[in-house]
């Protein structure tokens, strides 16, 4: 019996991303994700996290004053970030003033949720991609939840959403 390779999911995903011109940070994401939950959306209404690099995020917020209200929560965001990682994930918050992208969609009652529009399907080619990148796979129930997580991959970066 001999002993297929099969590359970790994030193997698989990092070759996506490159195939389609995607930028992909996973510590980016991973901490986009746990500073949407971690702070109000008053804060996520006014903040844009612009980068996170070797435990380091920069958040860009658009006044001196919001900057000012920022550093003097920044021990406690910090605390609320690690605690939300389960683990020292984040060393640091750097606070610049810029313009961000107005946030309006996030309404008051939305706390670390998806904002984003329902999503549809993937358009046929990129569906057909899929399943020929998760074809090799044996096992059927890591096959399905392979495509599974691809297609919401996919979906979310290449932003397709349902036009209402």
């Amino acid at each position: 019996m001999t002993r297929r390779h099969y590359d970790p999911i994030f193997h698989l995903i990092q070759r996506v991303c490159r195939q389609h011109g995607i930028a992909f940070y996973p510590d980016l994401v991973k901490f986009n994700t746990l500073w949407k939950k971690s702070v109000g959306p008053y804060i996520l209404r006014n903040t844009e996290v612009r980068r996170f690099q070797k435990g380091v995020a920069w958040i860009r917020t658009p006044s001196p004053t919001w900057r000012f209200e920022l550093i003097q929560m920044k021990s406690q965001l910090l605390d609320r970030l690690n605690r939300a990682a389960g683990h020292p994930f984040v060393e640091d918050l750097r606070i610049e003033i810029g313009t961000i992208t107005p946030r309006e969609d996030i309404p008051d009652a939305v706390v670390g949720k998806e904002t984003s529009q329902e999503v549809t399907r993937l358009p046929d080619d990129e569906a057909t991609w899929v399943k020929r990148c998760v074809a090799e796979i044996s096992d059927p129930e890591l096959r399905r939840h392979s495509e599974k997580i691809l297609t919401k991959f996919l979906i979310r970066s290449l932003n397709i959403t349902r036009k209402t």
